[in-house]
């Protein structure tokens, strides 16, 4: 049975300038949210899929202007994760570093919003993952593929915002809520690590902005 025309294998939410630079739409979604407020937009949804009462944290049009930009941020990254992450800067395992060092704030905060470092520290990904972010936006379409995710995705905000409750496990709540918060929180680290603001706008930072904290081998 062919896949309805909202679910298909290939992007159907991005710009033509977002299919062309997917990290766009990364650095956007991070200019409307914090990362742990936008995990805790993730959690209030999947609770609201699965109760009698319809969504209520916000207004209707909100959570269906959330689930555009999470369509957009798990189209982004389904294009990312096919690219060459070797040597990309969100990739801390070439560095000589020890674990106090790899948890400093500047590897996982983002210091032009946050004053609390503590709210940027990723809580679902594996240390792997945290090193490499990359690995964990793989696993998640290894978990399932794109179509199947905006099929999910369109299935959960349809029951946020009626009065049916789930039924009989058309979404698996648990995997999706995870793997959705380790997808946030990946590419938070994608763009803490990767772009920096200048002169009010996002760009890539430079090489040397990272060789500086390399130590050399003994």
């Amino acid at each position: 049975m062919a896949l309805p025309l909202l679910f298909q294998p290939y992007p159907q939410h991005l710009r033509k300038e977002e299919l062309s630079n997917p990290f766009k739409v990364i650095n956007d979604f991070f200019s409307d949210h914090y990362m742990d407020e936008a995990k805790d937009l993730i959690n209030k949804w999947i609770k609201f899929s699965n109760r009698k009462q319809q969504w209520r944290e916000t207004s209707p049009s909100f959570l269906l202007s959330y689930y555009e930009q999470i369509c957009g941020i798990i189209e982004a990254s389904w294009i990312i994760q096919q690219i060459d992450s070797a040597e990309r800067l969100a990739d801390l395992s070439p560095l000589n570093l020890g674990v106090a060092e790899l948890c400093q704030s500047d590897f996982y905060c983002s210091h032009r919003f946050r004053k609390n470092h503590w709210d940027d520290f990723p809580r679902t990904l594996k240390w792997k993952e945290y090193i490499n972010p990359y690995i964990a936006l793989s696993k998640f379409f290894r978990y399932q593929g794109l179509a199947e995710w905006k099929r999910d995705i369109h299935s959960l905000l349809h029951l946020a915002l009626s009065k049916c409750k789930m039924d009989g496990g058309e979404v698996d709540l648990l995997n999706v809520s995870m793997h959705l918060n380790k997808l946030i929180e990946a590419c938070h680290l994608v763009h803490v690590r990767e772009f920096e603001w200048i002169d009010s706008e996002m760009a890539f930072k430079e090489i040397k902005q990272i060789e500086k904290n390399r130590r050399p081998k003994l």
